[in-house]
């Protein structure tokens, strides 16, 4: 089945998807713009807005998205460190065999990228999120050295803003902050409320049964 969709409909789309504002495309332009890499790669047109970031007009491809591409490609993947100072992972692929690759919070502060300021002075990404800021370096290291056709020869969101100038906004839904979990509340039970025994009335057995055991006796040769 074809991916492709007239390209009316594709207009229609990419303009109601800037102007939802859901997914940080600015203009209808950058959605078709998108859109049309997505389908080259054999995707939906839509799927383009939940892959990639567009970057001061340059496209990006999410961490998220090499990661999958890679292993739905044969690649598999084997975290050694998940930590704000370090994250390091073993990767490997059929065709590329095996390599492992680290981002320590000192390679990413020699890079200068854990110094940046957003223009308007608020803190930036790697100062807020070091472990998804260090995780994702290494998934793209790591993808661009063993299978580079899952990036169609772009850079992460992380790689494309450390190519802009020092005082660059970062791009807004970027990086956000990895999922907790959710813990649904324990379930309290039903604790019925106690009978007080003392204040209930037991009838008693006001029947003579003498009379019924008698004639049992003469039926029944046992009792």
């Amino acid at each position: 089945m074809s991916n492709s969709i007239a390209f009316s409909n594709k207009v229609v789309l990419a303009e109601a998807i800037a102007k939802s504002g859901l997914f940080g495309f600015k203009s209808m332009e950058e959605v078709l713009a998108i859109g049309m890499i997505a389908e080259a790669d054999g995707l939906h047109f839509a799927s383009a807005v939940r892959d990639y970031h567009i970057i001061n007009g340059r496209p990006s491809i999410k961490a998220e998205t090499m990661m999958a591409r890679f292993q739905t490609a044969g690649g598999n993947v084997r975290w050694i460190a998940l930590e704000d100072t370090i994250v390091s992972g073993e990767f490997s692929h059929p065709n590329a065999g095996t390599i492992v690759v680290e981002w320590t919070w000192e390679r990413a502060k020699r890079a200068g990228l854990t110094d940046r300021v957003n223009k308007d002075g608020s803190l930036n990404n790697w100062q807020k999120y070091p472990r998804q800021m260090l995780r994702n370096r290494v998934i793209s290291e790591a993808v661009r050295t063993l299978y580079p056709a899952c990036l169609g020869g772009m850079h992460t969101p992380e790689e494309t803003v450390s190519m802009l100038p020092a005082n660059a906004p970062e791009p807004t839904g970027y990086a956000p902050p990895e999922p907790t979990g959710y813990a649904p509340p324990e379930p309290t039970g039903y604790a019925p409320p106690p009978i007080d025994i003392q204040s209930q009335t037991i009838p008693t057995n006001t029947l003579d049964m003498s009379s019924d055991r008698a004639n049992l006796s003469k039926e029944d040769p046992l009792a």
